[in-house]
């Protein structure tokens, strides 16, 4: 390849714009753009002419660096979304919306089995995947992923039994 950068990114700029609207992204349209970027100039340094196409290797390349970078903010919101509530309603005594979501937190546990518990707690409080939470127990991550869907059916259950 003997363009440079900047006539690539002219010549590429419309892949890393129909990648972004293929996947939806409205949302912080720029930083993903600039992934996008930084995704093509990665494929324009360690492309290798023998094993195929720049356009395919790019596409990839960018396409792939994307969802990465999606993913990555997915897991984070969804690790980070019980303080949510506190965070943004919270009161000058904080100590009390800590004892609260204690009290809530232990409510929901005491209607759960052991092991639902066990994905609950090391959720909540830890943080911690399904993964993680297997090689912690030592069982498989789909006992684990078992232990959710249970938890998740009968908080709901619970819920909806609350509010009628």
């Amino acid at each position: 390849m003997n363009n440079t950068f900047k006539e690539l990114l002219s010549d590429y700029q419309p892949m890393i714009y129909h990648i972004l609207k293929k996947l939806h992204i409205y949302k912080n349209h720029d930083e993903f753009y600039q992934i996008g970027m930084i995704a093509l100039w990665e494929a324009y340094r360690r492309y290798d002419h023998l094993k195929g196409s720049f356009s395919g290797y790019a596409y990839s390349t960018i396409k792939g660096k994307i969802m990465y970078e999606m993913t990555k903010r997915n897991r984070f919101e969804q690790h980070h979304s019980f303080g949510a509530e506190e965070t943004e309603y919270g009161s000058e005594d904080s100590s009390l919306n800590n004892i609260e979501s204690i009290e809530m937190v232990e409510a929901i546990a005491a209607e759960l089995t052991i092991n639902q518990k066990k994905w609950f707690l090391s959720y909540v409080i830890e943080g911690k995947t399904p993964k993680e939470i297997a090689i912690t127990e030592k069982v498989s991550e789909s006992a684990v992923k078992s232990w959710r869907r249970d938890a998740l059916k009968k908080i709901r259950k619970n819920e909806k039994l609350k509010n009628t």
